[in-house]
């Protein structure tokens, strides 16, 4: 069976705070471009002959659209990015977080699955060693149970059949 999550914001508050790190490093780096594509264009428009004026007129503002659109697309791309990439951590350390509650709480989950291209395999691999003896233990009471259910209940046939003869 195949585990797909279409909800991509499994912890919001954990995703959200990631992205926000790569959103403000794209920032930086996109401001930075900025101010050395200004100084660059800057300097070639000190050594022209007759036209700097015009130049520098035009150029604050076509070099600050550009960065408004630039920058735009790329907070975009980043924020859809980030929320895809944390998706791959976010949605394991809540199949864990389920699991690990289940078993505080006395109960013997399944093993834990997470997706095949899930980040935090190892960790999952982990957890179903560490848990292995409790399950199994689970399985054989589960089977002990389930082997005297069924002879409490051959017995009260065979005690049926007995009254009734």
């Amino acid at each position: 069976m195949k585990y797909r999550r279409t909800q991509k914001l499994i912890d919001s508050r954990f995703q959200l705070r990631m992205t926000m790190w790569f959103v403000g490093v794209t920032a930086t780096v996109m401001t930075l471009q900025y101010f050395v594509l200004a100084e660059r264009m800057s300097a070639i428009g000190l050594d022209l002959p007759n036209d700097s004026q015009v130049f520098f007129g035009s150029l604050t503002g076509e070099l600050l659209k550009a960065f408004l659109a630039t920058l735009g697309i790329a907070l975009s791309v980043t924020m859809v990015t980030g929320i895809l990439l944390t998706h791959r951590i976010a949605g394991p350390a809540y199949r864990f977080d389920k699991f690990l509650n289940a078993v505080m709480r006395g109960e013997h989950p399944d093993e834990c699955r997470i997706r095949k291209n899930d980040e935090l395999q190892d960790l999952c691999t982990l957890l179903n060693r560490v848990t292995a003896e409790m399950r199994a233990k689970s399985e054989k009471a589960d089977d002990d149970r389930d082997s005297s259910d069924e002879s409490s209940s051959d017995k009260g046939a065979e005690e049926e059949l007995s009254h009734a003869a």
